[in-house]
């Protein structure tokens, strides 16, 4: 996220970055299209598995953000998506936008 908000010219660290949060991506069960199909194993349901706890409150409580798993995930996938197609497309040149106005900007989607 902080490489497309510095309008990081360069797509390969940004492609990495997309390739790791779709890896850790839970994949979609059969159930979801068959009924009839039996789930067996982990969760299978899309989301992202929550891996560790986010912070720590007056060094003795945990936090935790249920769902950040979910919002981030698809914020930056999609930040990414968009910022990807501006760098293919010319829009940003040299970690800069075109003066022809049309340039990807850094306001949030």
């Amino acid at each position: 996220m902080a490489l497309m908000y510095a309008n990081y010219p360069d797509p390969e660290p940004i492609e990495k970055g997309v390739r790791l949060v779709m890896s850790r991506q839970r994949p979609v069960s059969l159930s979801e299209i068959d009924p009839l199909f039996v789930l067996k194993g982990p969760l299978q349901d899309g989301s992202w598995p929550q891996e560790a706890i986010e912070g720590v409150f007056n060094k003795t409580c945990a936090i935790a953000y249920p769902n950040f798993k979910f919002s981030f995930p698809i914020w930056m996938l999609g930040k990414a998506h968009h910022y990807l197609a501006a760098l293919k497309s010319g829009s940003i040149s040299n970690g800069k936008a075109n003066a022809s106005g049309n340039g990807y900007t850094n306001e949030r989607l």
